[in-house]
């Protein structure tokens, strides 16, 4: 009597865990598609575009102003200072980024392109781009942040 019961206590144990380790598989499995789908919805997500998040704010993207057809002003002719510099970009080759005026989505210009005539890009550096005028060979440096004090230390009055 004690192996009958011995027996069916051993082949209900066995049983048990034989039911819980395919549950266990077929759980695992499930969750390694969800895994999967989660890996293939954020694959979109991290590999937007960098042109696309710097559209993306304001300060970059101004509310279009329609002109007023009534009032005619003399357009004054565009100079370096009116294409915005907005990003500098290391990899090879290095690039620049420009807001550029009456257009919405910024421009990446290379060294030796132009946006506007007769100037191209020299130099690109660390926070700064060199435009050469093509016919004088005039250098000018616009800057993506405003230049501090020319690298002067201001002391404090008093000492």
């Amino acid at each position: 009597m004690n192996n009958r019961i011995a027996f069916m206590a051993g082949f209900i144990l066995f049983s048990c865990s034989m039911l819980a380790w395919v549950g266990n598989l077929q759980q695992v499995a499930s969750n390694t598609r969800a895994d999967l789908s989660i890996l293939e919805s954020e694959k979109g997500r991290l590999h937007y575009q960098w042109k696309d998040a710097v559209t993306g704010i304001s300060q970059f993207s101004p509310p279009i102003v329609e002109p007023d057809s009534t009032s005619k002003v003399a357009e004054m002719p565009l100079t370096i200072a009116d294409g915005k510099l907005i990003a500098l970009v290391a990899d090879t080759p290095q690039s620049a980024m420009f807001k550029l005026p009456g257009q919405n989505m910024p421009v990446t210009l290379t060294v030796g392109e132009h946006w506007l005539p007769d100037w191209s890009l020299a130099e690109i550096g660390r926070d700064y781009v060199v435009w050469q005028q093509q016919n004088t060979g005039e250098l000018q440096t616009q800057y993506l942040f405003e230049p501090s004090n020319s690298g002067k230390i201001e002391s404090e009055p008093g000492k």
